[in-house]
């Protein structure tokens, strides 16, 4: 497996990356994962989203969020304090399923198994939320395979499958965000800013520090590194 680490990025430069990596799976000779930081606070949404839609756009600019379309689906993500990956698996892979439910629960086990193994309870969503009404907010609904601790969701994942392979986006959220800038932005009613806190949890609370945060990624890229291999070999 190839490990690649590029550190800080814009939004636009790390979803651009993830773009590239779609396009040239088929020459990929071996699964890839790649760890990623955010350069300031983000919004990142799904191919298909209108994000003229769903955001106040000069709010968006105002409070000095960084946007970017993924080059997967979903919807709408908010990008704080994260520790952020993408899984890159070529069709010849063994473990490159032709079902995109069976792909989501190869990387996000291999999550579970690394943040367990540092601290917690936590377990995979069994199934879709039922409770989720706003579906254009990622952080508004459990999907399966979703990383649960204390009954919330705690990050965010989505994927591109091609003929030759699938592309994985995974975030974690270490922090908790800014509630009321989202509510700013979003042009959404009140009740979706509260469906994503009813949903959505951090591992942290906001008083941990940038060293914290720093040693937190480093453990968590390593624990990762280790399941995820044991998972694909």
């Amino acid at each position: 497996m190839e490990i690649v680490d590029d550190g800080i990025m814009s939004a636009q430069d790390a979803m651009h990356e993830d773009g590239e990596w779609i396009t040239k799976l088929p020459a990929f000779d071996r699964p890839r994962v790649r760890f990623y930081e955010w350069e300031r606070k983000s919004i990142t949404y799904g191919h298909f989203i209108d994000p003229d839609k769903w955001l106040a756009q000069k709010k968006v600019k105002l409070l000095g969020f960084d946007t970017a379309r993924r080059p997967t689906g979903g919807g709408l993500i908010f990008h704080y304090a994260d520790f952020s990956y993408t899984v890159a698996v070529p069709i010849h892979h063994p473990k490159c399923s032709q079902t995109v439910l069976d792909n989501y629960h190869l990387v996000n086990s291999a999550l579970l198994e690394a943040i367990s193994s540092i601290s917690g309870a936590f377990s995979l969503q069994a199934a879709s939320d039922a409770r989720g009404t706003f579906t254009e907010l990622c952080m508004a609904t459990a999907t399966q395979y979703d990383l649960i601790y204390a009954g919330r969701k705690l990050g965010g994942s989505a994927q591109r499958k091609t003929t030759g392979g699938f592309v994985h986006q995974g975030t974690l959220f270490l922090a908790p965000p800014n509630w009321e800038e989202m509510e700013e932005v979003l042009r959404m009613p009140k009740e979706a800013i509260e469906a994503m806190k009813g949903c959505s949890g951090a591992l942290c609370n906001n008083d941990i520090s940038k060293q914290e945060l720093f040693e937190l990624r480093h453990k968590l890229k390593q624990a990762f590194r280790a399941a995820l291999n044991t998972k694909l070999y």
